[in-house]
């Protein structure tokens, strides 16, 4: 899958990706949204919601840094402490809307997790089911990936929630997600490596987990059950990750921050920034979201984007493991829950266990 940069005929101006490049499949290809483009095509609530581990939050906070307004307030100044947690390292649930788009982040990492910990997360993933996203993106990891299996630890859970999912959602789609890899943790080198079956591998796991659910659910997940495996487009960038070639065993993120004091871009890492993009495209397309140019320059009905109303929601403890333990079934600290929230100045007044609007 090749990359193009901006210069590109392909490209359009203004609607590349953060650094400048844009992916053009072989078989097919997708627009990437400037973000006056996308608050203009959301003129009804849509809600996109990603659960995952760091590595998926980075999607997710790429999307934040370009479109929630005075994003950058979030990053500005925080110091990263390892085994400390933060509202950039969120171990928890991070919730943010501008305008009527809903972006929200929630820890997941259910290989790591004891029994009862795996217990607690499946509540809490029927909870957020429930609650309805448009589009939700589960990240998962398991043996079952390398040998082809499905993940049958989600039939019961699908069974119960699907039918009132499908039925308050009636274009909500899942996507479970095999992660991005660290390309210097896994073998590229030849054809028999286990990574280049991973796409095969990973669409008929999920096919035998819907192969498992009942006749009459089953025909509803058509199109609304999907599988995606990030991995093998960030190969090409392995180089843009979160540390250089010699600290290549420190970290296996693909994204970035600027913790600078000043304002400006603080995500960066363009296959984190792609995988954001590759969800939120998926997300105004099943909406059927209006094509751009009816509400003027730059915005909602000639409304500026910094102008749109903008309020955040987090839940991030300060230390998460070791074991690993999961977000609480219950959370206070939620757009689903808080309506009536403070004014706040500037995103960081967002404590770790707050929510607020943004003035």
């Amino acid at each position: 899958m090749p990359w193009t940069a901006a210069g590109c005929a392909l490209a359009v101006a203004g609607a590349v990706g953060g650094d400048g490049w844009t992916l053009v499949s072989r078989s097919c290809h997708w627009h990437v949204h400037s973000p006056a483009e996308v608050h203009e095509k959301v003129t009804k609530p849509l809600w996109l919601a990603i659960l995952g581990n760091s590595v998926m939050r980075g999607a997710l906070q790429a999307l934040v840094d370009q479109l929630v307004p005075e994003a950058w307030q979030s990053f500005a100044g925080t110091e990263d402490v390892p085994g400390i947690g933060t509202n950039i390292k969120c171990w928890g649930w991070l919730d943010f809307q501008v305008g009527d788009l809903r972006l929200s982040f929630q820890d997941y990492r259910i290989w790591f997790y004891t029994e009862e910990g795996i217990r607690v997360a499946f509540e809490r993933l029927k909870r957020v089911i429930l609650e309805g996203p448009d589009l939700l993106v589960i990240q998962h990891y398991g043996p079952d990936v390398s040998q082809g299996q499905p993940p049958l630890v989600y039939q019961p859970l699908l069974s119960e929630t699907l039918p009132a999912y499908f039925k308050k959602k009636k274009k909500g789609k899942i996507i479970f997600a095999l992660s991005k890899r660290s390309p210097f943790k896994v073998a590229l080198c030849n054809p028999q490596c286990s990574d280049r079956k991973r796409p095969h591998l990973w669409n008929h796991s999920i096919e035998g987990l819907l192969a498992k659910l009942p006749q009459d659910l089953r025909s509803s997940t058509t199109g609304r059950i999907l599988a995606v495996d990030e991995a093998f487009v960030c190969m090409p960038l392995f180089l843009d990750g979160e540390t250089d070639v010699p600290q290549r065993q420190a970290s296996q993120h693909w994204h970035r921050y600027d913790r600078s004091a000043g304002p400006g871009r603080k995500v960066f890492g363009t296959a984190a920034d792609a995988a954001g993009h590759w969800y939120l495209t998926e997300l105004l397309t099943m909406a059927g979201a209006r094509s751009p140019g009816a509400g003027g320059a730059g915005g909602v009905g000639g409304v500026g984007v910094a102008n749109l109303s903008a309020k955040a929601c987090a839940q991030c403890p300060q230390k998460p493991c070791c074991p690993w333990q999961p977000v609480p079934v219950k959370i206070n600290h939620s757009l689903s829950v808080v309506h009536d929230m403070p004014q706040i100045k500037s995103w960081a007044d967002l404590t770790m266990q707050s929510c607020g609007q943004l003035i």
